[in-house]
């Protein structure tokens, strides 16, 4: 048994070592996936001199790596070096830059040279991109020069290596502020074709570097591309050199560091500024922009975010001139870039408001990876629609019915095609003379309260806006559009078409082809000529649904008005619903139905004057308990008898009705009764107050005596 046991504790203590064995093999192998991957995913750094006071590095034969600020987190050591003969390092207020601070740099009297370098970046990459910007001054000799890639040369104290470089730029100082520019072709040195810079002068310089197999693009004034082994040289956003030559850097090798370096200038005064580096490494591109004025306030901004999902970064301006942007965006709204921050994120829109009318808009973005910008940004720009306004009870499709100032000191349109926005006002009823078109992605037909406008004939508008109070009287014309038709509650739609109003087809009076937002809230008239039918488009709760067709309207669907009113005839059956009113005539008048139904609490609105009353005329009517007729006098009589409602079928419960006698006044009480067999009535008999009845009977008395004598 002992020995069993022992037996089986080795086995288990193998097998726990077999184990570990095992998971130490899965750590490394992510180890290695984990370093191997890191090349997998770009990063970015940005990189200056800082703020403070002035400071200067001149030690002879000195190497420090803490006179300079340091680069963020992975970007590299920052490496100052001078040689035995002068020249110096200093910091100091940027004459070139953004702000704060930026390094001047002075060439020695020989090649013991000068260097500053930002060294081992990680992760390496053989794609590359390097933004700086850069001013030479100084004098007529004297060298300095650029080197990337990678190896010792970026950290020791000794000239260049061909082997270590894949870009190399110098510059040459010469007589009369000229400057000559080469670049490293192989193993030789060859010139940049149109002598690019100069001293005395700041630059932007921008390389793109590609040392993989196989081509690589970017934006930058469109679409580029870098073929493998070469690299693109931009200097103030104009390409100078496309798909230069690399030095001797292996083919597909990484590179991840940078240096300048300056010699051989007499009293050391070949001087290079710096400030302001953005080096990556990969291509940051752009993203996509476009601008869409939707109406005199607004702009739709559609944006999309590069390959990489980075941030889009949106500023506008009303000049289209904008700065190049550097550090981290300020807050929305803040001065960046030449212009105010709109957009700091990852989205797809953003709608610009709050804007003025005829105004031009300018944009510009960036794709932003947190650390450095897109080199050269995108734009687009936008002019948001005037307004006009109505200027009386005239014409509209005319121009000069139209201002751009309310009461009429501004200007008239110079056509109807500019996609502005027209507006009908208070108190102004407006009727066409003509077909009348208003066109343009963004125009507009809005009614104001109180505004009316009768289309004698067809209109065409890319939307419509009818506010409450305000009225489109349609006719029997169609209002057309690519837009929205919205009818807003409170305001009134005149309809006069057969088939009334529908919900999107191509038919009744509004067919425009986007949204049709009909509101409950709204009030609907139907006054066609001939037989009509709601349409679909009418929704199944109104406000006002008046009917001034003595032909007949018919319910393409159930409908329960708050009033319905008119002096017309409804062909369908009617339910009057608790709370709801019916008003006949549109003054006195008479409203036709089929079945009428009043349930328990709907109410008549009945006038009546000296010679007549509004009247229902019915088939099958149904009073529920209560129904309340709301007696309105109009003229000087008290009393009288006058028809409620005309209708067939079985007699409705008289005693269902409730009377509302506050709008009559002198009349204490009403007798209803019903006459007739076939064709009905309900009468109704208004009596006085008693008081009347007393002077009623004194006058007949003294009218008596006076005929006696």
């Amino acid at each position: 048994m002992k020995q069993s046991n022992i037996t089986g504790n080795t086995y288990s203590l193998k097998f726990g070592e077999h184990v570990m064995k095992i998971i130490s093999m899965i750590l490394c192998i992510l180890i290695v996936v984990c370093v191997a991957s890191s090349n997998l995913f770009g990063a970015s750094w940005s990189y200056d001199f800082g703020t403070g006071a002035d400071a200067t590095y001149s030690t002879a034969s000195g190497v420090s790596t803490t006179f300079l600020p340091q680069p963020s987190s992975n970007g590299g050591e920052d490496r100052v070096r001078i040689g035995s003969t002068g020249g110096q390092f200093k910091m100091q207020a940027t004459t070139i830059g953004y702000g704060g601070r930026e390094l001047e740099a002075k060439a020695p009297t020989t090649t013991s040279v000068n260097k500053f370098s930002i060294y081992d970046y990680s992760p390496a990459a053989n794609v590359f991109y390097i933004k700086y910007k850069m001013r030479l001054t100084g004098g007529a000799v004297g060298t300095w020069s650029l080197f990337i890639g990678d190896g010792a040369q970026y950290s020791d104290n000794t000239s260049f290596a061909g082997a270590q470089t894949f870009t190399g730029i110098r510059w040459i100082f010469g007589a009369s502020g000229a400057i000559t520019e080469e670049y490293r072709n192989g193993s030789s040195w060859t010139g940049i074709s149109g002598n690019p810079f100069s001293q005395d002068t700041t630059y932007t310089v921008e390389i793109f570097g590609n040392n993989s197999s196989a081509s690589k693009t970017y934006s930058k004034g469109g679409s580029q591309t870098v073929a493998a082994y070469k690299w693109d040289l931009w200097v103030n956003d104009t390409l100078v050199g496309d798909d230069l030559a690399k030095a001797l850097l292996p083919d597909s090798g990484n590179v991840d560091s940078f240096m300048f370096y300056g010699e051989s200038s007499a009293a050391n005064v070949a001087t290079i500024k710096l400030d302001d580096f953005s080096y990556a490494n990969e291509f940051i591109n752009e993203p996509a922009l476009s601008a869409s004025a939707v109406s005199p306030v607004q702009i739709d901004l559609t944006i999309g975010p590069n390959a990489n999902n980075n941030n889009v970064v949106v500023v506008w301006n009303s000049s289209g001139t904008f700065t190049t942007p550097y550090g981290a965006p300020p807050s929305l709204g803040q001065s960046f870039a030449g212009g105010t921050l709109l957009v700091n994120g990852i989205g797809t829109s953003y709608n610009h408001t709050s804007l003025t009318s005829g105004t031009r808009y300018y944009y510009k973005a960036w794709s932003y990876d947190g650390a450095i910008y897109s080199s050269a940004g995108v734009t687009a720009d936008a002019t948001t629609p005037k307004i006009y306004y109505s200027q009386g009870s005239v014409a509209p499709n005319t121009m000069a019915s139209w201002n751009t100032v309310r009461g009429g000191s501004g200007s008239s349109p110079a056509n109807f095609t500019s996609g502005d926005t027209f507006i009908i006002q208070n108190g102004h009823a407006m009727a066409t003379s003509a077909n009348w078109t208003i066109s343009g992605s963004s125009a507009k037909l809005q009614i104001e309260s109180s505004g009316t406008l009768t289309a004698n004939n067809a209109v065409s508008a890319t939307s419509f806006q009818i506010d409450s109070g305000g009225t489109l009287n349609s006719g029997n014309n169609i209002i057309s559009g690519a837009g929205a038709f919205t009818l807003s509650s409170g305001a009134t739609l005149g309809i006069g078409s057969a088939d009334g109003i529908t919900a999107s087809a191509a038919s009744g009076n509004i067919q425009v082809t986007g949204a049709r937002a009909f509101d409950t809230g709204a009030n609907y008239t139907y006054n066609g000529s001939g037989a009509q039918v709601t349409g679909n488009g009418l929704p199944s709760t109104v406000n006002i649904l008046k009917v001034n067709n003595t032909v007949g309207l018919s319910f393409s669907q159930s409908v329960t008005p708050n009033v319905l009113n008119g002096n017309g005839r409804i062909a369908s059956a009617v339910t009057i619903a608790s709370g709801k009113t019916m008003k006949p005539g549109n003054s006195i008048g008479t409203i036709a139905t089929g079945d009428l139904t009043f349930e328990s609490g709907g109410i008549i609105e009945w006038e009546y004057d000296n010679t007549s009353a509004d009247l229902i005329d019915a088939g099958a009517l149904v009073f529920g308990n209560p129904a309340t007729v709301k007696i309105i006098k109009l003229g000087t009589v008290v009393n009288g008898e006058y028809t409620l409602a005309n209708f067939t079928g079985s007699d409705p419960t008289l005693g269902n009705l409730a009377f509302d006698l506050s709008g009559a006044l002198g009349v204490t009480s009403v007798e209803p009764y019903i006459t007739g067999t076939t064709a009905k009535s309900i009468k109704l008999v208004l009596l006085p107050e008693p008081g009347v009845l007393a002077l009623a009977g004194l006058l007949l008395v003294a009218l008596r005596k006076k005929l006696k004598r």
